[in-house]
């Protein structure tokens, strides 16, 4: 089966439940999530460290702390689990039994507004940064903030140049898109969209519009499709999200095309996923889907080649 590497992935939030004695529900460990990786055979993901709206505003730095801590202690108990700080580790993606993972801030919100405290979460092992959840924090508007216009703030354009330095990828899923626009303009280092889908296809503001699309590509990035049922809209099925991949495909190419699936079934009571497409079980269909369309090459691209060549080339 072919490999697949899942650009987006809040499995650290079911994880920490096995960390705490508050928690209403019971969590998985590392392993007992692989086990369930293993079944779409993911084997590598970027671990999001995503806040909780009961975190913020005064805790949201120590819950990401607390966030990379799990994730660096599970992975370290791990023979077969890889955390990946550059490029060199992720040459073997695909061909051991490892499972790699890239810790990413989705929403720039712990750092506040100090500069030092980026360098403080790319010394813990953190490599990839969306600026914004879909709320305003101190770098730049969400997509829900839509009516203020707002882009990058001043603070969000040093972040940046220190961004760029330390040689972190940027994420634009969930930014505003007066901030997308401001990033394209005003930062020269490799962007990507980790969990976004196309707007043309389905119009919701968490959407790539055909022109966005296109500027991350013309920069290298990729487009990492996610199965939210309320960005893929249509049907709400496997076959709607094939209409979001086509239609990328289309207009920017299969090379700047990967996923980033956001299941999140594991933290919402009676979410009601994809139909056809809800975890990591539904992958195989998946797979079998896209080879009635494209050449097994072409598939692998999406798949995996894709995300771990961008990522790859652009880790220091």
């Amino acid at each position: 089966m072919i490999p697949i590497f899942d650009l987006h992935s809040d499995i650290l939030i079911d994880i920490s439940r096995t960390y705490t004695r508050t928690s209403h529900k019971s969590g998985k460990s590392l392993d007992e999530w692989q086990a369930i990786m293993k079944c779409g055979n993911v084997l590598g993901r970027v671990l999001s460290v995503w806040i909780e709206e009961v975190y913020k505003p005064g805790n949201t730095l120590k819950r990401a702390l607390d966030l990379i801590s799990i994730a660096k202690r599970e992975i370290k108990r791990l023979n077969n689990a890889i955390l990946v700080l550059n490029g060199k580790d992720l040459e073997k993606f695909g061909s051991n039994e490892g499972f790699y993972y890239v810790i990413s801030l989705e929403g720039a919100d712990p750092i506040y507004d100090d500069i030092l405290l980026l360098d403080v979460f790319y010394n813990l092992g953190v490599r990839l940064i969306t600026l914004t959840w879909s709320t305003r924090n101190f770098i730049a508007d969400g997509v829900f903030e839509s009516r203020t216009r707002g882009g990058l703030t001043r603070f969000g354009l040093e972040l940046l140049e220190r961004i760029k330095e330390l040689g972190v990828i940027v994420d634009l899923s969930h930014i505003s898109d007066f901030g997308f626009w401001d990033v394209i303009e005003n930062f020269d280092g490799p962007v990507m969209a980790s969990h976004s889908n196309s707007r043309t296809v389905h119009d919701n503001p968490r959407n790539l519009t055909d022109e966005q699309a296109k500027a991350i590509a013309e920069r290298g990035g990729i487009v990492g499709l996610n199965v939210i049922p309320n960005f893929v809209g249509l049907n709400k099925d496997l076959e709607s999200f094939m209409k979001h991949l086509e239609h990328f495909v289309d207009i920017i190419g299969i090379d700047h095309v990967a996923f980033g699936f956001d299941f999140v079934y594991y933290i919402y009571n009676d979410y009601k996923g994809l139909n056809g497409l809800s975890t990591e079980r539904d992958l195989p269909k998946l797979i079998s889907r896209l080879l009635e369309n494209y050449t097994r090459e072409e598939v692998e691209k999406v798949c995996w080649r894709n995300a771990i060549s961008f990522i790859g080339s652009n880790l220091k």
